[in-house]
C-alpha cells in the first residue's frame, strides 16, 4: 500500500508543496471527560511515527491540566500560557523530545480561562499551519470537549480521533462528543480507537455499540482506527515517565500502537493526495 501511495505522489508531482496541506496534517485527539488514556495513546503514536522517520509536532492543548510533559519527564521553561499571554512566539515554546519529534507543552494550573476566545484559537492554528511545513504530522491533545475553546480546536483540525474504552461511561462520553460535533455541523473525518480492551472481540463490540448509536440517532458513521489491549506495562511506563513504545517494545501494546501508526500514516497520506489533486484541479 505504501509503495503505491509513493508512486501516486511522484506521478502527480505533489511531494513538496509547502503550506498547502497544513490542515490535513493536524490530528486532534479527544475523549470527552478524560480517563480513556488519550495522552498516553497519542504520545506513543507520535513517538512510533517519529521512529518511522516522520517529523512530528505534539501540541498539548489542555488549557489547565496538561500532562504530556510529565509523561515525557520534561521540565518546560515555556508553554502555551506564555503564547496566549503574548510573552512568547509559538515556535519558541517548542521543546525537542528527540530529533524531529517536538513538543509544545500545555499549561498546568495556569488559570487560562476555559472560554478562551475563538479568535485566539484561530490565531494559534494559523501559526500551527505555518509550522506544518516542517512536519509530517501535528498531533493535538485536547482538553475537555465541553469547552467552547476545544470545539474551536476540533473545527480547525483535519481529523478527529476519539479515544474510548469498553466502560459504558466512556462510550457515553464518546457519544456525547460526536453529538456535540454533529450539533456544531463539523463535517470532519472521525475515527475511533478503543483503549484498555481485554480482547479484540471486546474492542469490536465496544465500537459496534458506539457506531450503532451514532448511526441510528445522529446519522453519523464512524471509522474504527484500531484498538489497544490493557497491559500492566502501560502503568509501568506512566509511573516511570518513560514512553511505553520506547522502553517496553516486548509489550503487546507496542505492536498494536505500531499498527495504528501505520494505518494513520496511510490515511493522512491519502487525504493529502486527494486534497492536492482537488487543489490542482481547481486551478
Amino acid at each position: 500500500m505504501t509503495g503505491q501511495l509513493e508512486r501516486i505522489i511522484e506521478l502527480q508531482g505533489l511531494k513538496n508543496i509547502p503550506g498547502q496541506q497544513g490542515s490535513k496534517k493536524i490530528i486532534a485527539f479527544t475523549s470527552g471527560k478524560g480517563g480513556a488514556g488519550k495522552t498516553f495513546v497519542s504520545l506513543n503514536l507520535a513517538y512510533l511515527l517519529y521512529k518511522k522517520e516522520k517529523r512530528v509536532l505534539f501540541v498539548d492543548l489542555d488549557l489547565n491540566y496538561a500532562n504530556a510533559h510529565i509523561l515525557l519527564n520534561i521540565i518546560a521553561k515555556r508553554n502555551l500560557s506564555d503564547y496566549f499571554a503574548g510573552k512568547s512566539l509559538l515556535k519558541n515554546t517548542r521543546i525537542e523530545v528527540e530529533n524531529n519529534f517536538h513538543l509544545i507543552p500545555g499549561s498546568s494550573g495556569s488559570g487560562i480561562p476555559e472560554n478562551i476566545s475563538k479568535s485566539k484559537i484561530d490565531s494559534l492554528f494559523i501559526e500551527l499551519k505555518k509550522l506544518s511545513v516542517e512536519y509530517d504530522f501535528i498531533f493535538i491533545d485536547t482538553g475537555q470537549i465541553t469547552s467552547s475553546a476545544q470545539l474551536a480546536v476540533l473545527s480547525n483540525s483535519g481529523f478527529i480521533t476519539i479515544i474510548t474504552t469498553p466502560e459504558p461511561t466512556s462510550v457515553m462520553d464518546a457519544y456525547a462528543v460526536i453529538k456535540m460535533l454533529k450539533q456544531n455541523k463539523m463535517k470532519i473525518r472521525k475515527q475511533v480507537i478503543v483503549n484498555k480492551c481485554s480482547s479484540k472481540e471486546e474492542a469490536l463490540t465496544t465500537f459496534n455499540n458506539l457506531n450503532t448509536a451514532t448511526t441510528h440517532f445522529l446519522k453519523e458513521n464512524l471509522n474504527m482506527l484500531g484498538y489497544i489491549n490493557f497491559d500492566s506495562a502501560v502503568r509501568q511506563s506512566v509511573t516511570s515517565q518513560n514512553l511505553l513504545c520506547k522502553e517496553f517494545s516486548s509489550s503487546i501494546v507496542y505492536n498494536q500502537i505500531g499498527k495504528l501508526a501505520g494505518t494513520l500514516s496511510e490515511i493522512v497520506q491519502l487525504a493529502n493526495i486527494n486534497h492536492s489533486l482537488k487543489t490542482n484541479t481547481a486551478k
